[in-house]
């Protein structure tokens, strides 16, 4: 390990982080165009070794700066990323690269230096703050024990644990690990890769590289093996973590959907592609951060935990969730139900700790060997996974039988097979009934915090879908109206979200938007959605429904979201509404991506909470 003296800025070889007696200090940043490298540093202690000079002198200014800081705060020696390591050198670059979690870990203080936060753009600088994306500083987020947050001019912004709650609102990394009351292992795999969905590297295998000490994973690195770095990172989570959430990638789709639903049949053009169990890159995970691996807590009840707890153990029996790399794709010994032509598999996971979580598996119609049944994960296109979810006792009840299962490892590209044709015993997925519109219980619980709202009535027995107004019946099945009426804390109506299917334009494609259970007639239509705002003192909500055609018409919003604000004689709840307005956003449904949009997760509001205002400059807590 090379260190910087902070007196001269010279490098000094060490063993290990450990045989430092007198302790480091350690940097965190974003690299600019031009940094000074382990070759530049050692140019010039050379040079200066000639003339007497002081190398730090003439060091660029992060560098100089960085030395003086960690000076002025007692310690000897720093480390810099970009001069300490020698990257001439692929074993010692390697080596770096697998120890760096390491090198946080151990450092006495971590100085965050964010070159684009100034004091007089507060706090919106430090939310806007290039260093919050960048896949490299997730790790140097996590890994040091203290951390102090500097500004442009290196003067001190504030402490890990006094921005904490700000950081949570802007990376969803829970405050509790960047405080201590939580560790690193209290998280699945899944909740971790969450973390770095969002986040950029310049080299697309440091997207897996970055990963590793938060992963507790090491592996030879390999720049230009481009995205096999992430393939290779998830089989070595394979083999060293039972935790199988590294596979948790994908849309949350009822159980109820998919096992025993309807009896019709949904048309689409064809399926091009199908996906593997592994992700092709931290982006898949954005919606993971909730899903957790383990036995989910036992709801109140007259049957104990020990029962519970019971159950599971006889239902594996001698058996133990196994997974290997072969040739054929990946060997997963796993409890399954089979149904409808689909494998649901049960991975040990739930959402949040409430309501388990399945992977849905179907059998690929054409195999390279018919020998090995192939599978492949997911059950359309667009994208071409799902996660089934399903209520506790309803999940416990289903038949689970252990089977040896050939997954496809990464995504491959068949013969196209139009969807509706036999594909053995089978058939890509059927037999389900598709809505307009799916409001998943996160959208609702987003738009509550988002807004300071709350909805009206949760439909008793649903774990995605929920709708406040109960005179409509669900599942949608004649296209008539519905309402999310949405109230203020205090129990004031507020807002309204009315959706609803136009019957006077057709839509653009030629098989019917939505397929209606047997004995009612197919109808066509653009589907269509509002935000109508209402008198706190109203008892109702604005009736009839209606809409703007065809502004309101979903199909026709740029990138199917829409800002709606108070129309004139239109009252509002707050003020905020009608400077603010609210944002409706909406994707294509990986069920039926032709005819059902997905509400999504308004964006959270990025304010700073009183207590990290008042703790930015307040030291760290002894």
């Amino acid at each position: 390990m090379w260190l910087l003296s902070t007196e001269r800025a010279e490098l000094h070889h060490f063993v290990s982080p450990d045989a430092i007696e007198e302790g480091y200090a350690i940097l965190s940043h974003v690299w600019d165009a031009q940094e000074q490298s382990f070759k530049d540093i050692r140019k010039l202690q050379k040079k200066c070794a000639l003339t007497g000079d002081t190398p730090r002198n003439f060091a660029s200014e992060k560098v100089r700066r960085c030395c003086e800081t960690a000076e002025q705060y007692g310690y000897k020696w720093v480390w810099l990323d970009s001069c300490c390591i020698d990257k001439t050198s692929s074993a010692e670059l390697s080596e770096a690269i697998n120890s760096m979690f390491r090198y946080y870990s151990l450092s006495q203080v971590c100085f965050v230096y964010m070159a684009d936060v100034n004091i007089s753009r507060l706090p919106s600088s430090f939310y806007e703050s290039r260093w919050h994306t960048r896949g490299w500083t997730l790790q140097e987020l996590i890994a040091p024990p203290t951390t102090y947050f500097l500004y442009s001019d290196w003067t001190l912004l504030g402490t890990k644990f006094g921005v904490a709650h700000a950081i949570e609102e802007i990376t969803r990394i829970p405050s509790s690990l960047l405080l201590g009351y939580t560790r690193l292992t209290d998280y699945s795999v899944a909740q971790r890769l969450s973390w770095a969905a969002n986040r950029k590297t310049t080299r697309v295998e440091d997207e897996a590289y970055c990963l590793f000490g938060l992963l507790d994973v090491n592996m030879p690195t390999l720049y230009g093996e481009g995205r096999r770095a992430f393939e290779r990172l998830q089989e070595e989570i394979l083999k060293q973590s039972p935790d199988t959430t590294v596979f948790a990638w994908g849309e949350p789709i009822p159980i109820d959907l998919l096992l025993g639903a309807a009896t019709t049949t949904i048309a689409t053009s064809g399926c091009s592609g199908w996906a593997g169990l592994f992700a092709p890159s931290p982006a898949a995970f954005t919606r993971s951060g909730s899903i957790t691996y383990g036995l989910p807590p036992v709801p109140p009840g007259p049957s104990s935990g020990q029962d519970h707890m019971v159950e599971q153990i006889c239902l594996a029996g001698d058996h133990v969730r196994s997974f290997s790399v072969t040739p054929h794709g990946i060997l997963a010994h796993i409890p399954v139900v089979e149904d409808n032509g689909l494998l649901i598999a049960d991975m040990f996971w739930s959402d949040g700790g409430r309501n388990p979580l399945a992977l849905v598996l179907r059998r690929l119609p054409q195999m390279p060997n018919r020998m090995v049944p192939l599978h492949a994960v997911g059950i359309m296109d667009s994208p071409p996974r799902a996660i089934a979810q399903c209520q506790r006792p309803a999940f416990d009840g289903l038949n689970w039988v252990w089977r040896n299962v050939y997954i496809a490892k990464s995504g491959a590209t068949p013969a196209r097979i139009p969807i509706l044709e036999d594909c053995g015993s089978f058939i890509p997925f059927s037999h389900v009934f598709i809505s307009p519109f799916r409001f998943p219980e996160a959208a609702i619980d987003s738009f509550g915090a988002a807004y300071d709202t709350r909805i009206a009535v949760r439909t008793p027995g649903r774990v995605n879908v929920s709708i406040s107004d109960l005179t409509q019946p669900w599942p949608w099945t004649d296209g008539k109206p519905v309402r999310f009426t949405f109230y203020k804390l205090d129990s004031e109506p507020c807002y309204v979200i009315q959706l609803g299917v136009c019957k006077l334009l057709r839509a653009p494609w030629s098989q019917p938007q939505l397929i209606a259970s047997p004995g009612q007639s197919p109808y066509l239509g653009e589907c269509w959605a509002n935000v109508r705002f209402v008198e706190q003192r109203q008892n109702n909500t604005c009736s009839p429904p209606y809409h703007a055609c065809p502004e309101d018409h979903v199909s026709t919003w740029a990138g199917l979201k829409k800002m709606f604000t108070a129309l004139p004689g239109e009252a509002t709840a707050s003020p905020v509404f009608t400077a603010k307005g609210i944002e409706l956003a909406f994707e294509l449904c990986p069920l039926n991506p032709d005819g059902t949009f997905v509400l999504k997760e308004p964006p959270r509001r990025l304010e700073v909470p009183l207590d990290v205002q008042n703790t930015f400059f307040e030291p760290e807590p002894v």
